[in-house]
């Protein structure tokens, strides 16, 4: 089963720039509303766990949701089993806080190179962290597509991460 959760609006940064926008907190500015987004999920995460039973859970993040879920795997924010950071990029600091779920970094050869840089770097600084994760890159521009999907599919079914947690 899948949820999908949106973002609020005016959390993207403190000068107030994106002000109407609908964001994940996904900078330094606003790391620290994160466990307030992730306490707004307890009802709904409750109501789908009704439906579906307590089996595994996932976070996949895509561009500002993606800082937002390495965001929350680094700061052991959320409690999940594996996560999947596509197109996004680390907030710092990137040292763990609580147990390394494996991750999953997705990027693209057509991207912006801010955002390539910053995902060679969340890899880096993973890596000096003793982190498991795995990178790959497809080609293609800044964009959710099947590709990706059925990459984090792939990684999110892969027996080993059962062994981990």
């Amino acid at each position: 089963a899948v949820l999908a959760l949106r973002g609020r609006l005016g959390i993207c940064d403190t000068r107030g720039d994106h002000l109407g926008w609908i964001c994940w907190p996904s900078n330094e500015q606003v790391a620290d509303r994160a466990a307030e987004v992730v306490a707004s999920w307890k009802e709904p995460l409750a109501r789908a766990r009704q439906r579906v039973g307590n089996g595994r859970t996932y976070v996949f993040g895509f561009s500002n949701g993606a800082y937002f879920a390495g965001l929350l795997a680094v700061r052991d924010l959320f409690t999940a089993n594996a996560y999947v950071i596509a197109q996004g990029g680390p907030v710092e600091p990137v040292h763990a806080l609580g147990k390394r779920a494996p991750i999953l970094l997705l990027s693209t050869d057509e991207e912006a190179p801010q955002v390539h840089a910053e995902m060679d770097r969340f890899g880096s600084e993973l890596a000096a962290d003793g982190w498991s994760f795995v990178q790959e890159e497809r080609s293609g521009g800044h964009e959710l597509n099947d590709q990706d999907v059925d990459a984090a599919l792939d990684f999110f079914d892969v027996p080993s991460h059962n062994a981990l947690h």
